[in-house]
This record gives structure tokens, sequence and C-alpha cells, in this order.
């Protein structure tokens, strides 16, 4: 078809297997933020009747022309929208002598309509994937009711901590929400997938029709969490969303994922459709189940595919081993390593918890931005005995510790050991038994990142 009908909606709501990546309001902010990769609209016809749509983006790779879906991801998928009866068989011979007479080397389509089965005799290869959908039928008590327990409380204590969730048609939630997800990107060592004028773009074109939830968490009139939920009819789509970590232990998320519920559950949308790929922690928590959705690819060039998945490879390695190059550097920054220092000595002090003026003074002494480590080797003494190590696993994963523990503090600028040795008989050792005497002295010892 030389261009979208005019009522482009209304044609393919009749068709079950139509998602939020064939509205219209999708596409005109595919083709804003996407303008180099133009969509190509076709029309399925059996004899003279039309029993569906294909719609894909033309995308340049390596000189080659791609059917796929910029931004792809559940909900977000190009591609098919066809009557249930439909042959799948002639259907897909059809795509295939479309893809040859247009030149297009490499197609990529996902959608569960189709048969893996005859997929893969057509020559496709198939990609194992899966979908996080959580089930919205029955109102707000059921869903409430198939949540895990402990989501239920992380909500509850959001509220009694006065945390409000609400929605805004205000385009400054924008900046707001790039900040704080671009810092949880970078706080995970991951790539920032669109840019904040991308972002502006999908607020202009999907809020005045209608099709996004921008929702925003506040905690005494500051916005510590924020996200994107698209929608149409039939679904709800996590889109991203970002927040401040100073403000995590308030549990900001989970009001933040059931606030975007409730309102879907109001207009009678029936489906929460979170995200893709990996099994997720966060999805069970909510209720959700994992549903297949493989990803099925055909290159018509030899080769082809190859290539592109050796380069795929080639740049997660690399981002692999640079993010093991920051973690490193991190890590040897925190323990106030500079560059070509890395090898400098330090000392450890260890102090009694139940010490707190020896504490200010050491701390006024390294400083503020000195790194605290907590020495849990006495807390492990238990009525003369070493805690076993699942015990010692356990005890680890409290912070704090309830039972007395020593802190060990590592400064960031080097600290004399006259200074240190002055300060100890200040505070004579303690003569507890089993316990390491107050004030001191271990060292010295590397600063190497190593831990």
């Amino acid at each position: 078809m030389p261009k979208r009908p005019h009522d482009w909606d209304q044609q393919i709501r009749r068709f079950p297997n139509k998602n939020f990546g064939h509205e219209s309001a999708w596409l005109d902010y595919l083709g804003s933020a996407y303008p180099r990769n133009p969509i190509e609209y076709f029309e399925i016809r059996d004899a003279t009747r039309v029993v569906g749509y294909f719609c894909m983006a033309r995308v340049k790779k390596y000189r080659f022309s791609l059917y796929r879906s910029p931004l792809a991801g559940a909900g977000r998928c190009l591609g098919l929208v066809v009557e249930p009866h439909v042959d799948q068989s002639e259907l897909v011979r059809g795509l295939v002598e479309l893809c040859k007479s247009n030149r297009i080397a490499h197609l990529e389509i996902s959608n569960n309509w189709l048969d893996e089965r005859l997929m893969r005799r057509m020559g496709f290869r198939v990609l194992p994937n899966v979908v996080h959908v959580c089930r919205l039928e029955g109102g707000e008590r059921a869903v409430w009711a198939r949540m895990q327990s402990r989501c239920r409380a992380r909500i509850r204590k959001a509220e009694k901590n006065g945390l409000v969730a609400e929605t805004t048609d205000d385009p400054g939630i924008v900046e707001v929400f790039y900040s704080q997800f671009t810092r949880v990107m970078e706080r995970k060592h991951l790539p920032v997938p669109y840019s904040l004028t991308m972002a502006r773009a999908m607020f202009r074109h999907l809020v005045p029709v209608d099709k996004l939830f921008a929702i925003r968490v506040k905690y005494r009139d500051r916005v510590i969490a924020t996200g994107l939920y698209l929608h149409d009819d039939r679904a709800l789509y996590y889109l991203d969303a970002g927040y401040d970590e100073d403000y995590l232990h308030l549990s900001p998320n989970e009001l933040l994922h059931w606030t975007a519920m409730k309102l879907a559950i109001v207009r009678g949308i029936r489906s929460f459709q979170i995200g893709i790929g990996s099994p997720s922690r966060f999805t069970q928590k909510l209720g959700g189940d994992e549903l297949p959705c493989p990803v099925y690819r055909k290159s018509f060039v030899p080769l082809l595919e190859t290539v592109q998945t050796g380069y795929v490879v080639g740049r997660r390695m690399v981002h692999a081993v640079g993010r093991q190059l920051r973690t490193a550097w991190t890590t040897a920054s925190g323990n106030g390593v500079s560059r070509g220092a890395a090898s400098r000595t330090q000392w450890l002090v260890v102090v009694q918890s139940s010490q707190p003026e020896l504490y200010k003074l050491l701390r006024g002494q390294v400083g503020d931005a000195a790194q605290v480590i907590i020495d849990r080797r006495q807390g492990e003494r238990r009525r003369g005995r070493t805690a076993s190590p699942p015990e010692r696993r356990r005890r680890n994963r409290r912070l704090p510790d309830p039972s007395p523990l020593a802190a060990v503090y590592s400064p960031k600028t080097p600290v004399e050991e006259a200074d240190i040795e002055s300060v100890s008989r200040q505070y004579p050792p303690s003569s507890a038994r089993g316990d390491r005497p107050r004030g001191e002295l271990v060292g010295p010892v590397s600063s190497a990142p190593a831990g």
C-alpha cells in the first residue's frame, strides 16, 4: 500500500493477534524517532477479500535492507495481523517471495500465532524467548490475591511511609524519568536504549491520544520514582522506569507497578506484559507467568546471519570486558586507590561498635569519604564456637547485624602509624574473652582492589 489507511486502527481491531505495535500512535512515533527506517504496509488477500495486513520497518544494516521492528519488545513488535483461519504455509511462502522481490536481505518477525514447527520447515531459524505476563482479570481483589505476600507487604510499606503515586500529563516528567532511568542503567553497566529526544517524541505522540500512562511516585514533595506504561484496549505494557536509589528502601517500584495495574483494571484491560527475556524475580512477585514468544529469522543472503551473529557476540564480549574493567576501577577507587598508586599501603583500624568516641575521632581523621567495611569475624562467635558456613552465609546477608561487631575503616588518605597508636593509647584494649582488643592496630595491608 502507498501509505497507511486513515482508518487503520478500526481495520486492525477485528484481528485477535493485534498488539500495541500495530497502533497508529506507535507507528507515528517510530516514523519520527527513526526517519531513516520507513514503515511499509501490505495487504494480505485471499482472492479478493482482505484477511490481514503486514507492516514492517525497512532497516538499513551493513548496506543491506532488513525487515524488522525497531525497539522490538513485548507488545511493540510490528509484523503480521491476520485472521486465525489463514493457511500459514501459504502466508509464509508469500512473505518469503515478498522479501525477495523487494530486495530484503533478512526477515525477522515474532508472533505467537505462527506455528514453530512450520517455521522450521520453511527454513527459519527459531530463537526461543518468553514474555512475562500478569493477568488482570477479576478486578483489583483477584489481582491483589495473585501477588506474592512480600510484594503486597512492600506496597503496604510504601503507602505507610507516605509515598504517593499519581499520573501526570506534564511534559516535564520526561526529563525526570530520563535522568533517573539513565542512572539506573549506568549502575547496571547497561547501554541506554534511546535518547532523551526519543523519549520526548514518545510522550508527545502517545499522551494526547491516551496511549501512555506517565506515573511518578512522590515522597515529601520529592519525585523518587517514575515509570512509563504503554497501553491499548487489550493490554498494558511496561516500557521503562527510573528511581532514586537513596529511597529504594521505601519500595517505590512496587507501588509504581501496582498503580499502573489499577489504572488498567479500571479500563477493562485484561493483561499486563511486563517484559521479555530471562526469568524475572519482579515478575514472579507480581504474580506473572512466562509465555513462549519465539523470534523467527531468515536471511536471503549467504552467510549474512553468520556475520551478524559474530558481530553481536563480539559486541557483547567487548561490553563484558568493559564492564569488568569499570567494576575493578570502581572497587579500587572506593578503597582509596588512585591511578598509578594501586599498590600503596594503607592501615586498617579495628574499632568496637560500642566506642562512639573513638569512631568519631577516627572518622574525623580519615574523612567522610572513607569506605566503611563491617568485620564479621567477631560476629561469628557463638558461645565459644565458630559459626558453620551456612550460618556464616545467613549472617552475612543481614545488614546491619544486631550482634555487636567491629567496624573496619579503610581510609582514602594514608594515616600515620604514630597517630593511630596515639588514638589506641587513649582507649586501652578490652580484655573481653574471645574478642579482638578495642583499638587494636591491624596492618599494614595491601590496598589492591581484590576486596
